[in-house]
């Protein structure tokens, strides 16, 4: 009953609306695309932040970003490096932060059982820790003899004031701590 001219006109209206379709699907594909690749490179990012420089606040921020990665079907290999980054980030963070030589050496039976790192890297973690532990000992020893000798400080022990001053400084007291004490040494 509908004439040819407008059975043309109708299957031309309905090829453009399937044409509009496509052009919208053409164009969500394309955003899903730009969307993965926004959270692909936003993941590479936190990786490289931890291969830098490991630290809890960094693990945390790979952590998420890898769950968010995953749900939007970030491709694997960026899934697995993202995660491989994160084991090794851990196990790096568990050994550093170690305080006493007893944290160390359970840290270091952990990370060996997790078979994440080489050993020749445990190894060098071990000695960056433990100069690390040093180093501390020797701040925390000179900021307690500082302490000690500018609350006993007179007339007659300055010398022993200046030296607890310039041992304090070579260990790494704060500022702060050494202006106090050099207050003190000049009202002497």
């Amino acid at each position: 009953e509908h004439s040819i001219a407008f059975r043309v006109v109708q299957a031309a209206g309905e090829f453009a609306e399937m044409q509009g379709l496509y052009i919208s699907l053409a164009r969500r594909d394309e955003s899903s695309e730009l969307r993965k690749l926004r959270f692909e490179a936003r993941l590479l990012a936190c990786v490289e932040q931890v291969r830098s420089r490991p630290e809890q606040a960094r693990l945390n921020n790979l952590e998420d970003e890898l769950a968010v990665a995953m749900s939007a079907a970030v491709p694997p290999d960026a899934i697995l490096s993202a995660d491989n980054a994160l084991q090794r980030g851990r196990a790096v963070l568990q050994i550093t932060s170690c305080a006493t030589r007893e944290a160390l050496d359970r840290a270091v039976s952990a990370v060996q059982q997790s078979d994440v790192l080489e050993q020749d890297e445990i190894e060098e973690l071990i000695r960056d820790t433990c100069a690390k532990q040093e180093q501390d000992a020797r701040r925390a020893d000179a900021r307690q003899r500082l302490r000690s000798k500018v609350s006993w400080a007179t007339k007659d022990s300055v010398d022993q004031l200046q030296r607890a001053i310039d041992t304090a400084r070579e260990a790494g007291v704060e500022e702060k701590e050494l202006a106090a004490a050099e207050a003190t040494l000049e009202q002497m």
